[in-house]
């Protein structure tokens, strides 16, 4: 008979558990969604345009600055997210940093799809997000 848990572990060591909605908050309104989908969509873009680079593009030098390439990307969508979240409340201002942490992480370390889980996991803490939320590479722009 095979042993159940060692196959749970297994499952589990994927990191794939599946991601339900927190019945005890709001989800985000649809346009808030929507442009939440579109930073989760800029993130995997990101590591995309860095893994086409070739090997010796000035950008993939250790003493680049990522920040060169992070802040049009923070500029560009900060005004919506601005607009669409009260930027006096605490949980927005903590989603808008686990955007700006996950760039610099898929940046640094390419490891896109644990990246966009913690961005998830960020905006799950304050809306009621689950698996059918979340996109990954093939949404449309949402501004």
């Amino acid at each position: 008979m095979p042993n159940n848990n060692k196959n749970n572990r297994k499952n589990k060591s994927k990191g794939k558990k599946p991601i339900k909605a927190n019945p005890k908050l709001l989800p985000p309104l649809p346009h808030q969604l929507l442009h939440l989908q579109t930073l989760s969509q800029e993130i995997h873009s990101l590591h995309s345009k860095k893994s086409s680079l070739p090997a010796n593009h000035p950008v993939l030098n250790h003493s680049f600055d990522p920040d060169d390439i992070i802040k049009p990307i923070i500029s560009t969508y900060f005004p919506i997210f601005f607009r669409l979240f009260d930027e006096k409340e605490e949980e927005h201002v903590k989603i808008w940093i686990a955007f700006n942490a996950a760039l610099l992480k898929v940046w640094e370390w390419g490891d896109v799809e644990t990246v966009q889980d913690d961005f998830w996991e960020c905006v799950g803490e304050f809306f009621a997000v689950g698996e059918e939320d979340r996109v990954g590479k093939d949404i449309k722009r949402a501004v």
